[in-house]
């Protein structure tokens, strides 16, 4: 394993990938942190380091090629797809399409210091098998949901909740390694309803689609829907109904002169304002500045 040349990789980010990053947060008190990026096609491969990473693609498929220290992959990774990166590995990420991941990163000595040596973890941060791939699991991907809604809200004891919610991700992922839960929950997703509700929702920008009407379309409740929605793509549906307005507001702002309010307009926004808010909140800044950048 090569030497780490930075001592996170959300520093990596901050120090090469700036324009990328949507938002980054602390996570808990073991010097984690959690954080969104917004990328093009291309080469994002990393540099060793010291974290183990949990990165989930989301939004919608993406076409890569990958290696995390278990060999080359390629593959069409599902919205919701979970990657694990040991620590100090170099990694390999060719990206075929634009796309959006969330990261959480833990520094390792600092977790296994922190869960204690009855804890079970991998002295080295070799999960085995779950390097070989992307893989679903709905432990995961509702455990960082939670754990990126928590940091957004603020709480004040967010960070020892934090704290708790990391043990619990890193124990999902010991069973995960030794097979005895594998993404069996993912397999019994209802993947063709959800992937037709995820299309009206980015087909049909600029109507104003109810919750209601959209589950009615996948064929379940309101209720059902919105957590099965979530735990397939990471977000609700409101969520990723306000990322892919933003995403095709960004095409239009970088392909066509037409002034930000009509912009706001075509992609479902009648007060701009709160198109702003949307933008600075997905894209880090402002429309007008991200056209220009």
């Amino acid at each position: 394993m090569r030497e780490a040349q930075y001592d996170s990789l959300g520093q990596f980010y901050e120090t090469v990938h700036a324009p990328s990053l949507i938002d980054m947060r602390p996570a808990g008190q073991m010097g984690g942190s959690l954080f969104r990026v917004q990328q093009t096609a291309g080469d994002w491969s990393n540099p060793s380091v010291p974290d183990l990473v949990v990165a989930q693609s989301v939004y919608h498929p993406l076409r890569l090629q990958f290696d995390v220290g278990a060999g080359h992959v390629q593959m069409v990774a599902r919205p919701g797809a979970v990657c694990v990166v040991p620590p100090d590995t170099a990694t390999f990420f060719l990206m075929d399409d634009p796309h959006q991941v969330r990261f959480l990163t833990l520094p390792y000595r600092r977790l296994l210091a922190f869960a204690g040596q009855d804890s079970g973890l991998p002295p080295d941060g070799d999960f085995g098998a779950l390097h070989a791939g992307m893989f679903q699991d709905t432990g995961i991907t509702q455990g960082l949901s939670a754990l990126f809604d928590e940091a957004e809200a603020g709480s004040p004891h967010g960070a020892l909740w934090a704290d708790g919610m990391i043990l619990q991700l890193t124990a999902r992922l010991l069973w995960l390694r030794r097979g005895q839960v594998g993404a069996r929950g993912a397999r019994h997703l209802p993947t063709a309803r959800l992937n037709h509700a995820a299309e009206i929702l980015r087909g049909r920008l600029d109507e104003d689609i109810g919750l209601t009407e959209v589950a009615r379309a996948a064929g379940m409740s309101r209720f059902h829907f919105a957590r099965q929605f979530r735990a397939m793509f990471g977000m609700s549906p409101v969520q990723y109904r306000i990322a892919a307005r933003i995403e095709a507001a960004q095409q239009l702002l970088r392909q066509t002169a037409l002034p930000v309010a009509e912009v706001a307009r075509l992609v479902g926004y009648a007060d701009a304002s709160r198109f702003g808010q949307h933008f600075r909140r997905q894209a880090g800044m402002t429309p007008s500045v991200w056209r220009t950048g």
